[in-house]
Formats: structure tokens, sequence, C-alpha cells
């Protein structure tokens, strides 16, 4: 019994902690900078995911899997919308030279957002590179991240084969066992899906900032935002299916829907991450600064 009380008094010391260091490290407008990369990335990105699994398994049945799962998210406008703007740029005919521009901009944008979330990252964390003081170590450390980046893309394509899987193995569970089997998928359905945000989080918050923490703060710290991430994209999803944004902004309406989605996802990323700095400073072996990397201290001083 004492256990459990010290596990909810710690739990709520972090949590409160957490809530103040988010909002004093101005987490909510690094969210929004993150949300107008993405929003230019969001088109391309679906462009590589659904041509890599159309490739195996039919582009149309891909395109309808994963539009049917930006449905469930942000509602049948702003569905349509992507969707519509996704054939509109496949479709496109132009030049040789038009197109190159398109993978430059597409590439740009990537770039900016892998950029823009580990830069908010070292700022919540306090790290700032200095790559004069080890270029070397702070080149491979870039590489490094990009490819895990590059991983963790990989990692959600690889879900979403693996969750087509389980719905095709989940038919066969609902006729075999009828409502229990309708339990059993989504069961293994959730389970799934949280055990893959975990990972990527964990990935996300071991590589990609400029300082060392250690494996158990980073997966702790994935785990509770896998879980804040699970329920707050739940309630993200009710809140804009019955938000009535058409009437409100008229044509802009599904583009301020998927705008919004973006933006509670981000401020959900960056609560766990600084979850897992106030966790590791707490209870953890706190977070050291790379080679390349120092503490970053802001001070206020007055004038006189």
């Amino acid at each position: 019994m004492k256990r459990i009380h010290i596990f909810f008094v710690q739990l709520w010391v972090t949590f409160r902690t957490t809530l103040k260091t988010f909002i004093a490290e101005n987490c909510l407008r690094y969210s929004a900078s993150l949300s107008y990369y993405t929003i230019f990335s969001l088109a391309p990105l679906l462009i590589i995911t659904i041509s890599l699994l159309g490739y195996f398994f039919g582009r149309q049945a891909m395109e309808g899997r994963i539009f049917s799962e930006i449905r469930a998210q942000v509602g049948d406008v702003a569905a349509l919308q992507i969707q519509q703007m996704i054939r509109h740029i496949v479709t496109t005919e132009g030049s040789f030279i038009a197109r190159l521009v398109g993978i430059l901009i597409m590439v740009i944008g990537v770039a900016a957002v892998f950029t823009e979330v580990q830069d908010a990252i070292n700022h919540i964390w306090k790290l700032k590179p200095i790559p004069k003081l080890n270029r070397k170590k702070f080149l491979i450390k870039r590489i490094i991240s990009l490819g895990i980046f590059s991983v963790i893309g990989f990692i959600l394509v690889l879900s979403l084969i693996i969750n087509l899987l389980i719905n095709v193995l989940g038919n066969y569970l609902i006729d075999l066992f009828a409502n229990a089997g309708i339990f059993i998928v989504f069961a293994i359905n959730r389970a799934f899906i949280i055990a893959v945000v975990a990972v990527l989080f964990t990935l996300m918050f071991k590589y990609l900032p400029d300082g060392f923490v250690k494996w158990k703060d980073a997966i702790k710290g994935a785990v509770f935002t896998s879980f804040f991430f699970m329920i707050g994209k739940a309630l993200i999803g009710y809140f804009l299916g019955h938000l009535n944004t058409t009437s409100a902004y008229g044509a802009a309406g599904s583009l301020v829907v998927l705008l919004l989605w973006i933006y509670y996802s981000s401020v959900i990323i960056y609560f766990g991450a600084t979850f897992t700095k106030v966790y590791a400073y707490l209870y953890g072996g706190k977070i050291i600064p790379r080679p390349y990397a120092v503490y970053l201290e802001t001070k206020e001083i007055m004038p006189g």
C-alpha cells in the first residue's frame, strides 16, 4: 500500500513539474512551428507511403486503407481534401524540371520537419550543439539522427503492413469466435499500435537530441508519451468530429481541421519529451550533452 502511495506521489510531482516546464519552455509555439512544416510535407510523405505499400498490396487498396484511417481522425471533409490533393499531384503532367523541383521541395519539407523536432527537443532539454567543439562527431551524429528518422519512417510503413495483416487475421477470428473475436482483434490491434508508438518515441528521445539519455529513461518517457498520445489522439478525433469548422472558416475549414489535428499531436509529442527530461532529472540518470554540445542556461538580467 505504501509503495502504491509513493508511486502516485511521484507521478503527481513528475506530471506537475512537466506541465510547468512545458509552459515555461514555450512548447506550444514549437508545436505550431512543427505543424506549419508538417502540413507542407504531408502530401509527399503520403505519396511515398502509398507507393511503397501499393507495390506489395496494390495502390488502390492501400490508398483506401490509409485514407480510412485519416478519415477516422480528421473527418470526411479533411480526408477528402487530402485525397484530392494527392491525386492532383500524381496525375498532373509536368516537365522534368517541374518534377525535379517538386522532389526538391519534398526533401526540403521532410528535412525541415526533422530539424524542427530535433531543435525543439534540444531546447526543451536545455542542449545546444556547437559544431566547432567536435566537428567530426557532430557530423556523425547528424547522419545517425537522419538515419534514425528514416528508420522511424520505415517502422511506420512496416506497422501499416502488419496492421493490415492483423485486420485480415481479425476477419478470420471474428468468423471463428463471433463477438469474442471482435474483442480479441481490438485488443491485439491496440496493443500493437501502443508498442509501435512506444518504439518510435524511444528512438526519437534516444537518438534525435544532442544529449545522452539512459535507455530506461527514454523507454519510460516513451511509454508515457505513447499512452498519452493514444488517449489524446482519441480525444482530438472526437473533438474534431464534433467541431463545425466549415461554417466558421468556409472553404478553408477542412485545412483548419487538419492543422488542428497536427498541432495537438505535436503538443503531445513535446509534452512527452518534457516528461522524459523531468523524469530523468528527478529519478533517472539525467541528460548529458554530447562532446560537441553544451548545456543551455537562460538568465534574465535587469537593466542598469
